[in-house]
């Protein structure tokens, strides 16, 4: 299931967010990808998640920090940008 903040997709949250900044990581060639120097959005912010309670239908709400890097300005057609996301508390 897609992780979701109160109300919302992360991803969706995170996306709104100002970037923190741009950084550069050069990406090797494997047999599923091409080599290439990967510019990376960084993007963070506190979110507070809606985490089910296993077995019972009551949630549980948990603030944490959300980390998402992910590839911007990819020009290969058939490659998988990259896409991190860290949560932690």
């Amino acid at each position: 299931p897609k992780k979701r903040v109160v109300g919302e997709p992360l991803r969706e949250v995170m996306s709104r967010q100002e970037p923190l900044g741009v950084d550069h990581l050069e990406v090797p060639e494997t047999a599923s990808r091409t080599a290439r120097r990967a510019t990376l959005q960084i993007v963070a912010r506190p979110v507070t998640m809606r985490l089910p309670i296993r077995d019972t239908r009551n949630v549980r709400l948990l603030r944490m920090t959300a980390v998402w890097v992910h590839e911007v300005g990819l020009d290969l057609p058939d490659e998988k940008p990259l896409d991190w996301m860290l949560l932690t508390n």
